[in-house]
């Protein structure tokens, strides 16, 4: 009776030691979840709370959508509300960067569905350096039309489609320097402030 009780108390250690993995299913150790899986959560309620759809596509990465009107790089005021909250925070995660990614339907030409695209991009990333995050946390790409969210061209798919992605990267080497990276790799040409001669 008493080893039955051990192995059942030893069982439950080891599940009290481990997490699901919420994609997989599976369980891993406890040790192995790190602080960025902590912080990703973290953010992730944070901004469900504020009543934003985010997805967890890949480890380490939040991706929410920004929806825009026709043939608009203007942001709609439920557009900006949700880009308040999420630069409130990314203000409260100083180590985290977004990645935003302007799309465009199918109506009118490539070249003017790409410049919309990328004029997307560009109003959420200000709107963000409007409220307080670094401009060197964005990186930011226009896709045009070449990559729909749907591929039937009815208004509601195109609606859709008019969007602007972020993608939130949630870094796992805050306080670490990886010793095989030279500290030259982020600055190639040392630059003095101010800038002198015809810099």
């Amino acid at each position: 009776m008493n080893r039955r009780w051990l192995v059942v108390s030893l069982c439950s250690a080891l599940l009290a030691g481990c997490a699901t993995d919420p994609q997989t299913g599976e369980k891993r150790p406890r040790g192995t979840v790190m602080d960025v899986d902590r912080q990703g959560r973290a953010m992730r309620l944070a901004l469900e709370e504020a009543g934003i759809d985010v997805q967890r596509t890949a480890k380490n990465t939040l991706n929410l959508n920004v929806s825009f009107p026709s043939g608009s790089a203007s942001l709609t005021p439920q557009a900006q509300s949700a880009l308040k909250s999420v630069a409130s925070v990314l203000n409260q995660n100083p180590e985290s960067t977004v990645n935003v990614t302007g799309h465009a339907d199918d109506v009118g030409s490539d070249s003017g569905n790409q410049r919309l695209s990328k004029q997307r991009a560009g109003s959420v990333a200000s709107y963000l350096v409007a409220n307080g995050i670094n401009a060197a946390r964005i990186s930011q790409q226009g896709m045009g039309e070449r990559a729909p969210k749907f591929s039937s061209t009815d208004e509601a798919s195109r609606a859709e489609n008019r969007r602007a992605e972020l993608a939130i990267v949630i870094r796992q080497d805050v306080g670490t320097q990886p010793s095989e990276r030279p500290p030259a790799d982020n600055s190639p040409t040392p630059r003095t402030y101010p800038p002198s001669g015809g810099e």
